[in-house]
């Protein structure tokens, strides 16, 4: 492939672009240029070429005969000022590609395309002796299972500069450690190890994402993208139409070249299918994890022997401590299936194993941790800005050290989403734990085995019956006050009242009550009711 904007710059040959047409590949980009005069479609039409101009005769044989461009994308035109726009009016009716010109007089045009072909040679000497010399050693590191850094380090030695290497969503895979790389827009990708939406929507000028999509070779980001940062080229690493990430050259230490860009693609074909390799794998893999949480889960595994046996086939460890985490969304139709990885990393950091499972609709997470206090921090500030973010609820079960015991785990957090799921309003809560939650797993479990009858309150219906008739709010202040700890000035807050009307109506719900309500177990019957007709009636 020839990049003449590249070719003719490195040349130092001065040219000017008069029109970029509707195409959507690299405009400078050719597989073959060949003189007009010679050209006599002997190239396949599959392939990208570009013709030479030079002169009267080749303009007058060009626009006398289109035909000879239907299949050209790009015209070198070597020729003088006098001539050129009457050309240029010409070939706009025939022509649709890149045109650039060269101007010269009659003297220095044979001179200016002879130095181009010469060029174009020498490129392709170099290129055939880097695919004797090097690309066979980047197969051979394919072959014998190298990581992607390993492969990394490999081309940034090739190329005497450094490189970033990215999956399709910008997250970092490796780049090149060694080098010291004062660039801002570097150091932002390396410190929060991805490059930020706000980087890449920066990048895109002149529709750079869609034109390297369609680009046989790397492409130079716009200089307008990141004024006063290193320059840098792009390369797409694709399987078939699928982006599978990206790598960025920056231009540190010597100028990237067109064979640079050549290598640099090199590059991106071997890293494209290392990454199909390693997907294969991490999907076989994390299918044989996804059914494995399931089974202990789910209590299909007997003993901790064969849970163990298991988990050393995959490479699992367990600490001492584990929990289930329950994750679902209060929009039951978004799918969240696809957000569990990034949950698992935000979870990782305080626990030393996460597996996850997802039935289509909840995400359960086993977390394993080795000291019992990492359980109370599992539930934490950076959790409950990702519920508020995302419309999560979670649901946390109590810690067991027993690994069959994680199936009663599994069973807490399923009573608590079903409590919860009776609930007309969950309200700002979204972080839950079973040991605040015990109550409402025992009332469930009572009123659906059709004993209703344990929460039957002549207390409640009273206060009900006062509330519908008189418009008053006993069964609120009362609900409000046990939430409360049964703290006056609490509830008053809370409900925006001054503590003597809190004071007032308790009273009230003394007067109307045959029992006492001051015996702690006649305000424990009370609190049970109301939690059992918030869910249930």
């Amino acid at each position: 492939m020839i990049d003449l904007d590249i070719l003719l710059h490195n040349l130092k040959i001065d040219y000017t672009v008069h029109r970029v047409g509707a195409v959507q590949e690299n405009p400078f980009a050719v597989e073959f240029l060949v003189r007009i005069e010679t050209q006599q479609f002997c190239i396949e039409k599959t392939h990208r070429y570009g013709l030479i101009l030079m002169g009267d005769e080749d303009l007058c044989l060009c626009t006398k005969t289109p035909a000879i461009l239907s299949e050209s994308k790009l015209l070198l035109v070597i020729i003088g000022d006098r001539v050129l726009d009457s050309f240029l009016t010409e070939a706009a009716a025939f022509f649709s590609g890149t045109i650039i010109s060269i101007l010269a007089p009659p003297e220095d045009r044979n001179k200016i395309y002879c130095r181009i072909m010469q060029e174009i040679e020498t490129q392709n000497l170099r290129r055939r002796e880097l695919i004797e010399r090097h690309y066979l050693d980047l197969v051979s590191l394919l072959a014998r299972g190298a990581t992607i850094g390993e492969i990394e380090k490999f081309g940034s030695m090739l190329l005497h500069n450094p490189m970033i290497i990215t999956d399709e969503t910008f997250a970092v895979l490796a780049y090149s450690q060694e080098y010291s790389v004062a660039d801002p827009v570097w150091e932002e990708i390396i410190k929060n190890q991805y490059s930020p939406s706000e980087l890449v929507s920066k990048t895109d000028v002149n529709q750079f994402w869609k034109r390297l999509d369609n680009s046989n070779l790397p492409l130079f980001v716009d200089d307008t993208a990141f004024r006063g940062c290193t320059k840098r080229a792009v390369a797409r690493m694709k399987s078939g139409s699928n982006t599978k990430g990206y790598i960025a050259l920056l231009e540190i230490n010597r100028k990237i070249t067109s064979l640079d860009l050549y290598i640099l693609q090199m590059l991106a074909e071997v890293l494209s299918a290392r990454l199909n390799e390693e997907d294969a794998i991490s999907k076989a893999t994390g299918q044989m994890r996804n059914d494995f949480a399931t089974d202990i889960l789910k209590g299909d595994m007997a003993s901790r022997a064969m849970i163990l046996s298991r988990a050393k086939s995959l490479q699992i460890s367990f600490s001492r401590w584990n929990a289930v985490l329950c994750v679902y969304v209060d929009k039951k139709d978004r799918y969240i299936g696809r957000e569990l990885p990034d949950l698992s990393y935000i979870l990782k950091k305080n626990c030393s194993l996460c597996l996850y499972a997802f039935d289509g609709t909840y995400g359960y997470f086993i977390l394993s941790f080795r000291e019992k206090s990492t359980w109370a921090q599992i539930l934490n500030p950076a959790l409950q800005e990702q519920a508020q973010q995302n419309h999560y609820i979670f649901t946390l079960s109590l810690p067991t050290e027993e690994l069959t015991q994680i199936s009663n785990c599994y069973s807490q957090v399923l009573a608590m989403n079903h409590a919860l799921s009776l609930r007309e309003n969950p309200g700002k809560q979204r972080l839950y734990s079973y040991h605040n939650m015990v109550p409402y797993h025992m009332i469930t479990r009572l009123y659906e085995s059709e004993e209703k009858l344990f929460f039957k309150s002549r207390a409640l219906e009273t206060l009900l019956e006062a509330d519908s008739s008189t418009g008053s709010l006993y069964v609120d202040t009362l609900r409000s006050f046990f939430e409360n700890n049964q703290n006056v000035t609490q509830t008053a807050s809370a409900l925006f009242v001054h503590r003597n009307t809190i004071n007032y109506r308790l009273n009230k719900v003394r007067s109307l009550l045959d029992d006492d309500f001051d015996d702690p177990l006649v305000r424990l019957h009370l609190h049970i009711a109301i939690l059992a007709h918030d869910l249930y009636e």
